[in-house]
């Protein structure tokens, strides 16, 4: 055999060598775990016979992955209310996860033997709540009652379309949210209902209420799934209050409202200089007083006063009983000098 013959079967040997190798390796990447790459997920997201509104979040995952962290799930949120899409469809290509900034759900593969391509994926629906003061907005929610394609895997690669339903039994709301103040005190208050024809209360929810200051409360729904809490605030000033209600099983439910707080200031009453009457004479004296958050502040004689006494130098006459008439603010005034 020629040199150059030898040569050429060399060449042609190491030539068909590597053609095999590459399908072994993938053949080995599956059965050794090699992770593949991600799964773009789209579709829409129902809760009930509605489409979900742009603030609820879509959550990819590894079945049987319980950890929910950048490392471990994708977060989309439904960017179209009008249809409860997530992700980009084919024919919108536009859209995106805002969460990510990607086109789709990216549900990551978590790169060990146990997925090796196969393992099922399930998807949460919820909303992104607050739950400590000062901490981030975390993920809180539920599987969906149904989802086409049930389960797919990690063979399914690329743009796979996922169609979520939760059902009105899952999916919480808060009814007559309001707030009230007392000074610089304000209180939030409201029922957690769950989103059927005829709503039902849900009892022993835990209710999260960022104060628009940094500060994260909660509170406990009753069994009519009525809730109160309370903040003081350290100034004056308007706030955004959002109390968001959760529970095990259910897609949270949140309500907001805002108040403008105003410190409590004590009334002024006004002097009357130069009233003037002849000694013995009655006269009608009408008294006067400013309250910067009351308007119409109401005047009242206490007559539990141990160290008021009578007036000096007179007496008050009775207006039907009482020395001082409340509706008009008048008292009528004897001098004895």
């Amino acid at each position: 055999m020629s040199p150059t013959r030898g040569l050429s079967l060399l060449l042609l040997a190491t030539i068909l060598l590597f053609a095999g190798l590459f399908p072994l390796r993938g053949a080995l990447a599956q059965e050794e775990g090699i992770p593949l790459a991600p799964m773009n997920v789209n579709g829409t997201a129902t809760l009930g016979s509605v489409a979900a509104d742009t603030a609820i979040t879509i959550l990819g995952r590894l079945q049987g992955v319980t950890a929910i962290g950048p490392n471990d799930a994708g977060l989309c949120t439904v960017s179209r209310a009008f249809d409860g899409r997530y992700g980009a469809a084919p024919d919108d290509v536009t859209l995106v996860c805002t969460n990510t900034g990607f086109k789709h759900l990216k549900v990551p593969d978590a790169g060990g033997a146990a997925e090796a391509g196969v393992t099922p994926v399930e998807f949460l629906v919820g909303r992104l709540v607050r739950k400590a003061s000062g901490g981030p907005l975390v993920f809180d929610g539920t599987l969906p009652t149904s989802q086409d394609p049930v389960a797919p895997t990690f063979t399914e690669v690329g743009s796979t379309e996922v169609d979520l339903t939760v059902a009105n039994t899952q999916v919480l709301q808060i009814s007559g949210f309001s707030l009230s103040d007392l000074s610089l005190t304000v209180t939030a208050s409201g029922t957690v209902l769950d989103t059927q024809a005829t709503p039902v209360a849900v009892d022993g929810a835990t209710v999260f209420t960022d104060w628009g200051d940094g500060t994260v409360t909660q509170s406990t729904t009753d069994g009519s799934g009525a809730f109160t809490d309370s903040r003081t605030y350290a100034a004056e000033g308007n706030k955004t209050v959002i109390s968001a209600a959760t529970k095990t099983g259910f897609v949270p439910g949140t309500a907001t409202a805002n108040i403008s707080t105003l410190a409590n200031t004590a009334p002024v009453a006004t002097d009357q200089p130069g009233v003037i009457t002849p000694e013995n004479t009655a006269i009608v004296i009408t008294l006067n007083v400013t309250d910067a958050e009351d308007a119409f502040a109401t005047l009242t004689y206490d007559t539990a006063c141990a160290t008021c006494g009578p007036p000096q130098n007179g007496t008050l006459e009775d207006f039907d009983g009482d020395p001082f008439d409340e509706a008009k603010r008048q008292v009528i005034y004897t001098p004895n000098l």
